[in-house]
């Protein structure tokens, strides 16, 4: 890039002094009195225009460029961001349910073994009951005769 331009800049001094020396002519010949060499230093200068126009619209573009690319890299940054928020909380509602299924297994079986705790408590006590009341039936002496 540098070298091109060093190049350029070589041809435009290169063609403004030829474009001068045919003007002015030769120490023998006289001046010559055509605008060539003001048509050539505008059409030198129209190119140095164009190229800085060129450079600047190129210098906007790369501009915009970047500036897309950071707003494209934002909102993805900002979708990724969502997706793990959302895989969090699809995360944190699967570990509460785990959770709640858990404590209502373990509530479900601690009354269920409450009952059977009383049942088998219930099927004692009647046991016991019924041998009280059956002994009381019997005398617990006996008379000899």
């Amino acid at each position: 890039m540098k070298w091109k331009r060093l190049r350029e800049k070589f041809f435009l001094s290169w063609s403004k002094s030829i474009a001068r020396a045919a003007k002015e002519g030769g120490i023998d010949q006289q001046e010559l009195d055509w605008d060539g060499y003001d048509k050539i230093e505008e059409e030198i200068t129209l190119k140095q225009l164009q190229g800085a126009i060129e450079k600047a619209k190129a210098e906007e573009r790369a501009k915009r460029t970047v500036e897309r690319e950071a707003k494209e890299r934002e909102e993805k940054m900002a979708r990724v961001a969502q997706k793990r928020e959302k895989r969090e909380e699809k995360v944190k509602a699967r570990e509460e349910a785990k959770r709640k299924a858990h404590r209502e297994s373990k509530r479900k079986t601690e009354e269920s073994s409450s009952v059977a705790r009383k049942l088998t408590l219930k099927r004692r006590l009647t046991k016991v009951t019924y041998r009280l009341q059956c002994n009381l039936k019997k005398p617990h002496y006996q008379f000899e005769d």
